[in-house]
């Protein structure tokens, strides 16, 4: 029997809760997949149970099609030859041209702290340095000695979503509780968290503020005017590139991942099974991909922030998702080139510049039992996930035992735990 319209209509989710996705009629609650909506077109892309995106190349996808004929056009494209790097020597701490620089950041404790490290180290070199994330890191920051905005929104809340969800786009079992209404609001709160920290006086709370020492003759910096002349942000701000528009000042993005298209991996939230399509075009194609499923969930949002909060035009939907790659900005990854080099496709505006730290104390001393276990016997193993939260530690900690049966004899075992 033919749906009707209006109970076709019901099926679909609204804007509210997460623009162009719409699940199956026939989708269960075991259902791994749910089919992606493109104006009626196929695109071959569905989400998974997990969150992540199942990109199936096919040569009847004619737009999947154009896009892999760019990828394999240019099997090994030719990189610009690097001139000469101008290092800055020990003995100069300062600069002539001082910046008011903010720094964008959403995630984790593991996501804020390596910029934590780069805007002590800008700071050294007399720029002034707000670093511009989540209210739950202000006091670490600001005992690094930077200044802290915040922008909204709970990164336990955030941690707690992406372990249900830890792909791409939610799962069915999100849309359906709602919890996509609760994080678009707080992505809607984010955006505008974000242009506020360039322009806005404070730390933004809006709380009275109470200065450390009320005697001392140090200008505060929440009661100091900032407006910004560089940005640096990861990409899931979205909005930094509005902000730089508006202020029509410098934007350099920083990730800890993968985010540029290269022909030599694909998107870590993509799973792309390719049959008949070259690897290195299916690779290429999945960033473009990704992007487009971003501006998906998210594209009405980031258009509001730019007319209410920044007065400027709405993007193209055809162009925003790979603005930018188109423009050339300044990309750095904060991974070691030992681990992951650079790919022979990304250009010089592209670079890895190592594994980002906080200098370590010297004064630390373990607790007793925590020595005499480090000293009782062979280094241990350790394995560690910083912030993330677990959904079921139980079952993880079992796989970890089950791995280590395979490789450790079942005797020796318990010195290790």
């Amino acid at each position: 029997m033919t749906e009707a319209p209006e109970s076709r209509k019901r099926t679909q989710i609204a804007a509210d809760d997460w623009q162009g996705v719409q699940p199956s009629r026939s989708l269960s609650s075991n259902n791994d997949y749910s089919n992606v909506r493109d104006e009626g077109h196929s695109t071959a892309v569905r989400i998974r149970k997990d969150g992540r995106l199942d990109v199936n190349f096919q040569k009847h996808r004619p737009w999947l099609t154009t896009l892999m004929k760019h990828a394999e056009r240019f099997p090994e494209p030719a990189t610009e030859e690097r001139g000469p790097l101008t290092a800055v020597s020990e003995g100069e701490k300062k600069f002539p041209l001082h910046l008011n620089i903010v720094i964008q950041v959403i995630g984790s404790r593991g996501d804020i702290q390596p910029f934590v490290a780069l805007g002590k180290e800008l700071q050294q070199h007399g720029h002034r340095v707000r670093l511009a994330t989540h209210l739950a890191f202000r006091n670490d920051i600001n005992d690094e000695g930077l200044e802290f905005f915040n922008i909204g929104g709970n990164p336990e809340e955030l941690m707690s979503f992406m372990v249900q969800n830890p792909g791409l786009l939610p799962g069915m079992r999100a849309i359906r509780s709602g919890a996509i209404q609760k994080r678009r609001r707080q992505m809607r709160d984010i955006f505008s968290g974000c242009w506020r920290s360039c322009v806005e006086t404070g730390d933004g709370t809006g709380l009275h503020h109470i200065t450390h020492d009320p005697h001392s003759h140090a200008v505060d910096y929440c009661t100091r005017p900032f407006v910004a002349d560089a940005i640096i942000a990861n990409p899931p701000g979205f909005v930094h590139v509005s902000c730089a528009e508006k202020l029509a000042i410098s934007l350099n993005m920083m990730f800890t991942m993968p985010w540029s298209p290269t022909q030599s991996f694909p998107h870590p939230l993509a799973n792309i099974r390719s049959k008949s399509t070259k690897p290195s075009a299916a690779n290429f194609a999945s960033y473009g991909i990704v992007e487009v499923m971003m501006w998906e969930g998210l594209g009405d949002l980031i258009n509001r922030c730019r007319k209410k909060d920044l007065g400027l035009d709405p993007l193209d939907a055809t162009q925003a998702p790979t603005m930018v790659h188109r423009l050339r900005l300044p990309f750095t990854y904060l991974w070691s080139p030992s681990l992951l080099p650079k790919p022979h496709d990304w250009s010089d505006n592209i670079d890895i510049c190592g594994f980002q730290f906080l200098p370590a104390t010297s004064d630390y001393h373990p607790p007793e039992d925590l020595d005499a276990f480090l000293k009782a016997g062979e280094p241990p193993i350790y394995i560690g996930f910083g912030s993330i939260v677990v959904e079921n530690p139980e079952n993880l900690t079992k796989l970890f035992h089950a791995s280590f049966t395979m490789v450790v004899p079942e005797p020796q075992l318990q010195d290790y735990f």
